[in-house]
């Protein structure tokens, strides 16, 4: 029965899990603030926040159509097909929630990013 069980959970699903869903920002001080929002006074930007959906994730300057996601121990890794103005292109994103799920990290292209759970 444990095969079976962890056999399930490295199924590919094709769309994100209901605790990834939301708005995430790296400063909790910037979760309000839309997408454009930036104050050259005193460096404070919404630009780095994200927003995850059933099926996309969305950025700024770019978005993703999910193509599958498999959990694997702690880690999401989503095969993601991305934009940004004329360019797309096919990459992995893995992400990792923490226990109480108030923080995800999130790991594109060799580079990690801290987000934290926006409030509603």
């Amino acid at each position: 029965m444990a095969a079976f069980t962890s056999l399930a959970n490295a199924i590919e699903k094709t769309s994100f899990p209901m605790e990834l869903l939301g708005k995430w920002s790296p400063e909790l001080v910037n979760c309000a603030a839309d997408f454009s929002y930036f104050d050259p006074t005193s460096g404070y930007s919404a630009t780095r926040n994200m927003v995850i959906t059933e099926k996309r994730i969305q950025f700024w300057e770019s978005s993703g159509n999910l193509v599958s996601i498999i959990k694997s121990g702690d880690n999401y890794v989503a095969n993601l097909e991305m934009f940004e103005e004329d360019l797309s292109w096919i990459e992995n994103q893995t992400f990792v929630l923490s226990n109480e799920g108030s923080k995800l990290s999130r790991v594109s292209k060799g580079f990690e990013s801290n987000y934290y759970r926006c409030k509603k």
